[in-house]
């Protein structure tokens, strides 16, 4: 009897490594695991062997009976195993999900961090700044412009090494003296530059370089002679723009066509309005000084060498107009 024990014993043991090996095999992920099952298969075996040594025939009859109930225990098993599993599962999702209470609670734990989006009791809840009333804005800048004179000496063969500088150098715009080109006519000179020329002759000339940007805002081109010209700009949110491209005459002129020069200049400064920008670029042929005594609102101290003749006036002439020297 005792042998028989230890044999229905270890058949029994067999239909809980079964079950265990039924969970790895399938791949079944669930919160339940095998130790979850083992202890009512273990009850389910001690109360068949209990039955079996209650009175049950000897041992070969009781065996093949034993035997038919463990197959019949492993036939149904994955069936049993199954309903289980699913129990148990579904218990596990109810636990989870009412671990928060409920998908709004949770929703509304979330919003409450800050406790509301909207201000409350007159306080703002963002903490920095605390309300955007009291920051103070930058006033908004207008884009920054680059401009530029040169004289060139001759723009014959030079257009192209030109346009390449000026991309290099992010100029806007560029005054040249010393064009030394006929004509009143413009041309593409590369790298999305235009040059607007006036000369009468093949010395001098004057013109003005305009990039890609602001050659759709030009609105007037005044030719007024092979030394001066100018080009008015319609900006965004502002006054126009003037520019003006100046070329004085060199030593070696005489006094009269100087004279003339800055008539022109004067009466041409004098035919824009006053509440229009003006910028005056060119080569004037002058000397203003290192420093200056009696222009000091329009001279910086930041000339070189000592004043001349022809630096005289274009201090007279910077100050008559309210301009001040740059370089």
């Amino acid at each position: 009897m005792g042998l028989w024990c230890v044999v229905w014993w270890c058949s029994a043991r067999c239909l809980i490594w079964n079950g265990e090996w039924w969970w790895c095999w399938t791949g079944y992920r669930s919160p339940v695991k095998p130790r979850m099952i083992r202890f009512p298969l273990t009850l389910l075996c001690v109360i068949l062997t209990l039955f079996f040594l209650s009175g049950l025939p000897w041992p070969i009859s009781s065996f093949l009976i034993s035997w038919r109930l463990v197959a019949a225990g492993l036939k149904f098993q994955p069936i049993i195993f199954s309903l289980i599993m699913n129990s148990t599962t579904n218990r596990a999702i109810t636990r989870a999900r009412a671990s928060p209470r409920s998908d709004e609670t949770a929703i509304s734990r979330a919003r409450a961090s800050p406790v509301s989006d909207e201000p409350q009791d007159g306080e703002n809840t963002r903490a920095f700044p605390r309300s955007d009333e009291n920051v103070i804005r930058a006033p908004p800048q207008a884009p920054r412009m680059r401009i530029s004179t040169w004289n060139v000496g001759s723009m014959t063969g030079r257009s192209t090494e030109l346009g390449k500088v000026l991309q290099r150098r992010r100029i806007n715009i560029c005054c040249i003296q010393e064009t030394k080109w006929k004509g009143s006519k413009s041309r593409n000179i590369g790298c999305g530059y235009k040059l607007i020329y006036h000369g009468t002759r093949a010395q001098n000339g004057v013109g003005i370089v305009v990039d890609r940007d602001l050659q759709e805002r030009v609105v007037e081109v005044e030719r007024v002679t092979e030394r001066l010209m100018s080009i008015k700009f319609a900006l965004d949110n502002q006054c126009c723009m003037n520019v003006i491209s100046a070329y004085a005459p060199q030593a070696g002129c005489t006094n009269a066509e100087k004279d003339t020069f800055w008539e022109e200049i004067n009466d041409l400064l004098c035919a824009i309005p006053s509440n229009e920008n003006t910028y005056v670029c060119g080569d004037l042929n002058g000397h203003v000084g290192q420093t200056t005594t009696v222009y000091n609102r329009i001279h910086g101290n930041y000339g070189y060498g000592k004043v001349n003749t022809e630096g005289e006036k274009i201090l007279e002439f910077a100050s008559a107009h309210n301009l001040a020297l740059i370089n």
